[in-house]
């Protein structure tokens, strides 16, 4: 029993502790290696970074904030550039507007025309981009057409071509709009970086068009 007492009463040794991991607290020397990095400094900041404490990936992932967050207090978002407005010729008010149709297909083309007549404007007709050109070019003023409805697909010259040669020459202020019968996310993303000023399936029915007479063309007065 002695023993036994002897034995209870020794000091238990005090187990170790697991070291405590301290997450180190953002370094902003890691703010400055990024934006040197990004200059082309990397020479010296490569020791400095190597010396700082490191944090684990998980750590690092962790910290990063969140995507959609708002800036903290005192700190104002980056402002969007000013959206530039197209101004477009239009007509005089109480004028017709021309619209220049650009289709090789005859009943495309009819149609078009009979839904402007009825729409109080007046058309002319191109075959294809090259014949479009050449009527612009030959027009006694730059501003002649109000609009140009361009077909895409057509023998010759198609609509990416004749339209990338009107936004460059002194009739670049005519709006063009794009007439397709393909949805794909390519030719749309084309169409935009030509220039087109709008992007229409086919085939284009009355309310579209004047839709897009009233957007359009400045002045233009729909048919009593």
């Amino acid at each position: 029993h002695r023993q036994k007492r002897a034995r209870s009463s020794l000091q238990q040794p005090p187990q170790e502790q697991p070291p405590s991991v301290a997450v180190a607290a953002m370094n902003p020397l890691n703010s400055i290696l990024s934006a040197n990095v990004l200059g082309g400094a990397t020479g010296a900041l490569v020791a400095s970074a190597a010396a700082a404490p490191k944090r684990s990936r998980a750590t690092s992932i962790h910290n990063a904030p969140a995507a959609g967050t708002k800036p903290p207090p005192g700190v104002m978002p980056a402002a969007k550039p000013p959206a530039t407005t197209k101004r477009y010729p239009g007509v005089a008010p109480g004028a017709r507007p021309l619209v220049l149709v650009v289709e090789d297909t005859d009943v495309s083309a009819s149609l078009l025309c009979m839904h402007l007549r009825k729409l109080n404007c007046t058309s002319h007709r191109a075959e294809n981009g090259e014949v479009a050109i050449e009527m612009l070019r030959s027009a006694p003023a730059p501003n002649m057409y109000s609009l140009i409805l361009m077909d895409l697909r057509m023998p010759v010259m198609d609509g990416f071509e004749a339209t990338k040669i009107i936004k460059g020459s002194n009739a670049s202020n005519i709006p063009v709009v794009a007439l397709t019968g393909e949805t794909s996310e390519e030719n749309r993303q084309r169409c935009d970086e030509i220039g087109f000023d709008e992007y229409k399936t086919k085939p284009l029915k009355r309310p579209q068009l004047k839709e897009l007479l009233n957007k359009l063309v400045p002045g233009y007065t729909p048919a009593s």
